[in-house]
């Protein structure tokens, strides 16, 4: 798709008359000065003309609705695009939940998420406040899981844990460190009884 002008885009139609345009029949169609479509407004009449009877292999009826239609269009699309290159800006979107960062690190994926609205902000305490519960209703220490699942696609994990508390990952770690630890320890004791022997 080649890239769009947008202020010249909005030049053009800013400087059109104002709409909206309508599309209007050819008056005479017995008559070659009064058989076309025109576009225009009610305030100061045809605008454009397209005349079927000097080109009738021109789309004449059609063409003319397309200009009219063209005058709410273009603005709209321009502002359209206009709020899709903003991206989330917090500054350009009044109530929404923002993803401010996101970070995959030993094991675990740390996601900030920001609010910059009243509504938003009540989603998100409505959220912390259902994985609070989860964790008090199953007393867990430190995390609880489950799993996310649907035909045909994918199965996921989702871990939710008390702020400062240790990862699943981190267990497993601790538990394997312990584990090694203890393994030493018994190949120490073995080694030593058989020199004593």
């Amino acid at each position: 798709m080649s890239a769009i002008d947008l202020d010249a885009a909005q030049f053009l139609a800013d400087a059109a008359t104002p709409g909206p345009w309508t599309a209007t029949p050819p008056i005479k169609a017995d008559d070659p000065f009064g058989n076309y479509w025109g576009v225009g407004t009610a305030v100061d009449g045809m605008l454009e003309r397209f005349t079927a009877d000097v080109a009738p292999h021109l789309n004449a009826e059609n063409d003319a609705r397309f200009a009219a239609r063209a005058r709410e269009l273009v603005p709209a699309l321009i502002a359209r695009v206009r709020e899709l290159e903003s991206g989330l800006d917090p500054e350009k979107v009044e109530d929404q939940l923002v993803l401010e960062s996101f970070e995959a690190k030993d094991g675990s994926i740390d996601v900030k998420i920001v609010t910059n609205g009243e509504d938003a902000e009540r989603v998100m305490l409505a959220i912390s406040d259902s994985m609070g519960e989860m964790l008090d209703t199953y007393e867990a220490t430190n995390y609880v899981e489950f799993t996310v699942s649907k035909r045909g696609r994918p199965t996921f994990v989702t871990t939710i844990r008390r702020f400062g508390k240790p990862t699943p990952h981190e267990l497993r770690q601790q538990a394997e460190a312990e584990r090694d630890e203890w393994r030493a320890r018994a190949e120490a004791a073995e080694a030593a009884m058989e020199v004593a022997q």
